[in-house]
């Protein structure tokens, strides 16, 4: 559904990403690890287009859509939270401005008989098709249950954005995306502005997510408990681990142990092969 094919950027002397590629799958859960200022962030700007590569490519699939929530930096004003969370899904909320439009001129229609009375009765029809198409009878119910799962209350679905804080901005941008519900779930440090409870349900919603997730994050347990596949940032390079990050740990290690063996083994045979030219 989305591949990143012989990614490179560099910034200046420094070369971040070279050669870079890999695939995301449909119900992937992929955790992005590494060293700070290995990349991490930056290639989740580059999936989401925020910064071009210097050479490679990002290529979606037809419908794919993907979704971004920075570590912070996210304000609103000027809406209700219910309105601003309502607003991220424009489709439904266009949708339901049309459908009210057609119900305020059928009630003020004077001619219940009329072909024009009909056709607004049409007009509606297909109208609500689309909205059923898109959840969007039940998007108060989804709404009000992402915010909660969030931590906010019901008396704060009605208060202004700019009544809250920096952390519960970025809860706001969350629930946006949640409901949104892109292809691909684009995640950097997530859990930095959630209290317990919340982290929890934001866990549990995240396991039955139907699209892909890619995610950065330095608590462990919450990456060991979402994902299914580990990519290592290191020196430019991506490698690929099939499993969460405590499998990502021990593969790891036992990579090194091998590694280290191999080298071993290969310094043993020269020294064979040089004992063996100094007889000579």
């Amino acid at each position: 559904m989305l591949s990143i094919s012989d990614i490179t950027v560099q910034f200046g002397a420094k070369k971040l990403f070279e050669n870079v590629s890999f695939i995301v799958n449909p119900r992937d859960r992929i955790g992005l690890v590494g060293s700070n200022g290995a990349g991490k962030s930056t290639l989740l700007k580059i999936i989401n287009g925020q910064i071009e590569p210097d050479k490679g490519e990002i290529a979606l699939s037809k419908h794919v859509t993907v979704g971004y929530l920075p570590q912070d930096g996210i304000t609103y004003s000027g809406k209700t939270i219910y309105e601003e969370v309502y607003s991220g899904v424009g489709d439904i909320s266009a949708l339901k401005d049309e459908i009210d439009q057609v119900n305020k001129e059928m009630e003020e229609h004077p001619d219940h008989t009329s072909d024009d009375y009909m056709e607004l009765v049409e007009t509606l029809g297909e109208l609500q098709h689309k909205f059923e198409a898109l959840d969007g009878f039940r998007i108060r119910s989804n709404i009000e249950k992402i915010l909660e799962g969030l931590g906010f209350h019901t008396r704060d679905f009605d208060r202004q954005t700019e009544e809250f804080s920096g952390g519960w901005q970025m809860r706001i941008a969350m629930a946006k995306l949640l409901l949104q519900q892109p292809s691909v779930l684009l995640l950097d440090e997530p859990t930095n502005h959630l209290d317990i409870e919340s982290l929890i349900w934001v866990e549990e919603f995240l396991k039955s997510y139907e699209g892909a997730i890619i995610l950065v994050s330095h608590d462990r347990t919450f990456l060991d408990n979402i994902t299914n596949k580990t990519i290592e940032i290191y020196t430019g390079k991506v490698t690929i681990y099939n499993g969460n990050y405590s499998y990502y740990i021990n593969e790891r290690e036992t990579r090194k142990e091998l590694l280290f063996k191999s080298y071993e083994n290969q310094q043993r045979y020269i020294k064979q092969q040089e004992r063996f030219i100094t007889r000579f």
